[in-house]
């Protein structure tokens, strides 16, 4: 019985570019929180991946005043549909009855101010975007792309603006780049990038500004070029002059107006940085014969925008960059080639903390640094910590084992477990609305449910059980 709700709002997403005879599936997608059942199409949250801008780069869950997730009220996933909540038990309802029978079991939800994109099934088309404002008649499909019912899902639902940007294949040009202005007379193809009979894949969806670059195959010869776009098809075109020739591409973060990612071959990793034109485009760290095994976790702080490198001479280790000086430096936390592997970087005020394992084999604790090497120290000792986030002017930390949920100052001694005594398992965050933490959560009388959180243990409590009894609500 899986009835829990999805995690809605994509922070961060993976995306590993197709090369020749490659194609994108779901499992390009990065994702932390995974439902077997669940599993194909959707996208899920990431906290820790980073933001939009240096002064706020890791995103605090984001406030809202209604908070859409995937939920039934019965014992069978397949009956799931679009759920809406507030924070009270009468605003936590179903949006909108999508599918005449069954569920249209919507999967990456994607949310600017009221308005939320999502992909579901009504069971006469195949999975499609929906656009609602949280009403049920203000809940509509865009466009049935590609007709019929046939399960070809759109993917990499992105927002720029009040655009929103995903790939889609309708049957005649292969996967292309669409865009929609939220309206079925506004949702159109962008360009049938590589025509004929070979398709384009686009991967990567970054938004920079008010441009939107993406890697993508122009013919069937080719591997994945950088290009980008402003939603019109004369405004999308290729940065001329970038050599990325049998290289995979994945992992992107926007951070101070600039764009990082990663590229790979079968022995190479490399960072590179970009404003979005081909004179702009930079290779950081990487390269031919330099000995960059493995590059993950990009992240942008207050001042620095972290990462994690293996080379030959380190294991996986912390790394950033600092664009004043343009240096790059690193801390080898588990000296010699053993692996710290931080982790699940946030970032509060000027501090960002993440968690590394400082003795080989151990749990990770969770750390602190404001960049330099005399700044960087543990915050809270070993535990089987999962996630990191941020919620007003505290750090949240989730605990697996028996599901904990504490809530930190950034030091030892301002940190504390919340809720103790409530049973439920762990935490799962899906955002704040009207000033309380949202979660869902397990829990041996209620099953998954949603909860909510002011950081009191007398405030933390059970929103609903949308699923009455010890079954599943939430997906």
């Amino acid at each position: 019985m899986i009835s829990a709700p999805a995690v809605v709002t994509v922070i961060c997403e993976k995306t590993l570019l197709p090369s020749r005879g490659m194609t994108i599936n779901r499992d390009g997608i990065m994702m932390r929180k995974v439902r077997p059942a669940f599993l194909a199409g959707m996208t899920l949250v990431l906290y820790g991946c980073g933001g939009s801008d240096g002064r706020n780069a890791s995103p605090p869950v984001e406030e809202r005043d209604y908070l859409p997730f995937t939920a039934t009220d019965t014992d069978n996933y397949l009956n799931a549909e679009l759920w809406r909540t507030d924070g009270t038990e009468s605003g936590t309802r179903v949006v909108h009855e999508i599918a005449e029978s069954g569920g249209s079991r919507p999967v990456s939800i994607t949310q600017s101010g009221r308005r939320t994109f999502f992909v579901a099934s009504d069971g006469v088309h195949g999975p499609e975007v929906w656009v609602t404002d949280g009403a049920g008649k203000n809940t509509i499909l865009l466009g049935d792309i590609h007709p019929g019912p046939d399960v070809v899902s759109p993917l990499s639902l992105t927002l720029m603006g009040e655009q929103l940007f995903f790939t889609h294949d309708d049957g005649v040009h292969g996967r292309e780049l669409w865009v929609s202005d939220g309206t079925p007379a506004g949702t159109r193809l962008v360009k049938d990038i590589a025509p004929g009979v070979c398709e384009g894949a686009p991967g990567a969806l970054t938004v920079v500004g008010d441009t939107l670059l993406f890697w993508v195959r122009d013919s069937c010869e080719t591997w994945p070029s950088l290009w980008r776009s402003d939603g019109t098809e004369q405004g999308t075109y290729r940065l001329e002059g970038l050599d990325f020739d049998r290289q995979n591409v994945f992992m992107t973060q926007v951070w101070q107006g600039h764009v990082y990612w990663v590229t790979s071959t079968s022995r190479e990793y490399s960072l590179w940085q970009s404003d979005g034109t081909a004179e702009g485009t930079r290779l950081l760290l990487g390269g031919e014969m330099a000995g960059i095994r493995y590059i993950n976790n990009l992240s942008g702080g207050y001042n620095h925008l972290f990462f994690t490198a293996r080379t030959d001479a380190q294991g996986e280790e912390l790394w950033w960059y600092d664009p004043v000086t343009d240096a790059l430096q690193t801390l080898d936390i588990l000296e010699g080639q053993q692996d710290s592997l931080p982790e699940q970087f946030v970032t509060l005020g000027e501090i960002t903390y993440f968690l590394a394992h400082s003795v080989a084999g151990s749990q990770p604790e969770v750390w602190r640094t404001d960049g330099t090497q005399a700044g960087t120290w543990r915050v809270l000792p070993r535990k089987i910590w999962r996630t990191l986030a941020v919620y007003g002017d505290h750090l949240v930390a989730i605990a697996a084992g028996n599901g904990e949920l504490w809530l930190s100052d950034g030091t030892e001694q301002g940190s504390r477990r919340v809720a103790a005594e409530a049973g439920f398992g762990v935490p799962t965050l899906l955002g704040v609305v009207y000033g309380q933490l949202i979660f869902d959560a397990p829990h041996q009388e209620y099953g998954r449910e949603i909860w909510r959180t002011d950081g009191t243990d007398e405030g933390t409590v059970l929103i609903k059980d949308i699923c009455p009894g010890p079954c599943d609500g939430p997906m």
